[in-house]
């Protein structure tokens, strides 16, 4: 996991030449100007997701095996607990038909993080994470960088 401001994303370029693709595609474009839904940067390997979502208090762990997901905070921002995925149990099985998602209700309540606006979380696939988890509603770009 990495959590940092939007304006450093660039010191990031080397992990993955997806990431880069990322990465390049961010620092080129205003992604707080993105409609809502997805859009397209790269086929299926990098594309971006931009949601308004209602905060509470979520309990269901979710993990990816193909992606990462860099989430950027739109507006105002909320928590996001982090935790090995390894480190906990309950997630269902993996079925591609269904997506690049696992998830569980493991009750460990992980490391919480507030990301304010202008500032993102990278989780790779060996980091589990809960989102959307404050009050009131949210707006963020989930960009989804295919990594395995």
């Amino acid at each position: 996991m990495i959590l940092d401001k939007l304006a450093n994303i660039g010191a990031y370029r080397g992990l993955h030449p997806n990431l880069d693709t990322a990465i390049d595609h961010l620092l080129n474009n205003d992604v707080y100007a993105l409609p809502l839904g997805r859009t397209e940067v790269d086929q299926d390997r990098v594309f971006i997701n931009v949601m308004e979502s209602a905060l509470q208090q979520n309990r269901t762990w979710e993990r990816h095996r193909q992606y990462a997901d860099i989430q950027i905070m739109l507006g105002p921002g909320e928590s996001i607990a982090w935790a090995p995925a390894g480190d906990l149990t309950g997630f269902d099985p993996y079925d591609e038909q269904r997506g690049d998602v696992q998830l569980s209700q493991d009750t460990r309540e992980g490391v919480m993080c507030f990301l304010p606006t202008g500032c993102f979380g990278l989780y790779l696939p060996e980091d589990a994470h809960r989102p959307s988890i404050g009050t009131g509603l949210n707006r963020k770009a989930v960009v989804k960088v295919k990594v395995c």
